[in-house]
């Protein structure tokens, strides 16, 4: 789920749905749950106390603490990766990551070019630049960062969801479309078998206990591909979230959703994000209630 992490994760942005289908109902005060902590970083840290010289399971450390917000942490982290291998691009790319949620501007874009410097190849830090430029409002500058990480990887949909994203926000609809056209098309092209199967599993475990599957795309993504997996089956709730986060995003920015790109033309979702995406859901699920 975009902006969760781990199971702790789920179990909040379910309850922000649960709380969102409560004041529906007019219920607000019953919601109230304590989180359990799961220790998720424990798998990482083993990784470091293993071999306390390989700088990608500081990465990856990292990385686990930046998705739980612990901000500090991962800065650290990342930097005694860098300290071990000072060539390590990738741990500058999760710095200009990190410095762009925290809105330590400069620093972002340092840590992008430096990324890129080590590395011409490395797309993701083209990524990163090409993020970060278009939340400066410098449409050219991330344009160009966008199509030079096209060259380093065509075969990575979400440059080309960055792109779509991009001239969605410029109101370049046909280009949009376009690239989003380009993204959709290597998505169905490495479609996850097991991922479909994972699917059709939990069906049949819900089935047998007569709760109806709540299918949710990701933001931004069309809901076609969901759909495809269980073709004509009418007992699921599909949550669409396109349209929605297209035209919250043309509204406002990008990054008033979404506190990075890793999907290409989404993120992991910022608080007003996630709270779009649970209305969304939560609303999906009172329709078909009352529908009744």
């Amino acid at each position: 789920m975009p902006g969760y992490s781990g199971i702790a994760g789920y179990i909040r942005f379910s309850r922000l749905i649960y709380v969102h289908i409560l004041k529906k109902l007019k219920k607000e005060d019953i919601y109230r749950v304590k989180s359990p902590d799961l220790n998720q970083n424990k798998y990482s840290n083993n990784a470091v106390k293993l071999d306390p010289q390989d700088d990608l399971a500081y990465v990856r450390l990292g990385r686990v603490y930046k998705g739980q917000m612990k901000y500090p942490e991962a800065e650290l982290a990342f930097k005694k990766a860098i300290e071990l291998n000072p060539k390590n691009d990738s741990a500058y790319v999760e710095l200009g990551w990190l410095y762009k949620d925290r809105r330590r501007l400069s620093d972002a874009e340092q840590a992008f070019k430096k990324a890129i410097e080590l590395n011409p190849e490395n797309y993701s830090a083209y990524i990163g630049l090409g993020q970060f430029y278009r939340d400066q409002g410098k449409i050219m500058e991330s344009e160009q960062a966008f199509k030079k990480a096209i060259e380093n990887s065509k075969e990575d949909e979400r440059v080309y969801g960055g792109l779509a994203t991009l001239y969605g926000e410029m109101g370049k609809d046909e280009l949009s479309k376009a690239y989003a056209e380009k993204a959709d098309k290597l998505r169905d092209k490495f479609y996850n078998p097991v991922t479909v199967n994972n699917y059709h599993k939990l069906k049949q475990i819900l089935d047998k206990r007569k709760i109806k599957l709540v299918c949710v795309q990701y933001p931004m993504r069309s809901i076609q591909p969901l759909k495809n997996i269980f073709k004509d089956d009418e007992n699921i709730i599909f949550v669409d979230n396109e349209r929605i986060f297209k035209d919250a995003v043309r509204k406002d920015r990008y990054d008033e959703y979404f506190r990075d790109i890793f999907g290409g033309d989404f993120g992991h979702c910022t608080h007003k994000g996630n709270r779009l995406l649970a209305q969304n859901i939560a609303n999906a699920i009172l329709k078909e209630i009352f529908s009744k």
